[in-house]
């Protein structure tokens, strides 16, 4: 199935990709879906893709959060580090 998609993946660092793709299952029967994009060696699971950029927006900025609070942790376990 041919679809259009919006991979937050690699958002921090190249931004929200609007990709054309199609949509497989996953060989194994578990129900898994994925986005193969043509000419790419890469498949997205469905953690990294959406297809409103709404929806896309909020993954980007749950990411972003979350890569703030594992900065603030690392910088508080710095300033504690005594020589």
């Amino acid at each position: 199935m041919k679809v259009k998609a919006y991979i937050t993946k690699y958002c921090l660092s190249d931004g929200i990709k609007e990709v054309d793709g199609e949509i497989h299952e996953s060989g194994r029967g578990d129900g898994r879906r994925y986005l193969k994009i043509q000419y790419s060696a890469f498949l997205y699971s469905e953690k990294e893709y959406f297809f409103t950029l709404d929806d896309a927006k909020k993954d980007a900025e749950y990411r972003r959060n979350k890569k703030i609070h594992q900065l603030q942790k690392q910088i508080e376990k710095l300033k504690e580090m005594t020589f």
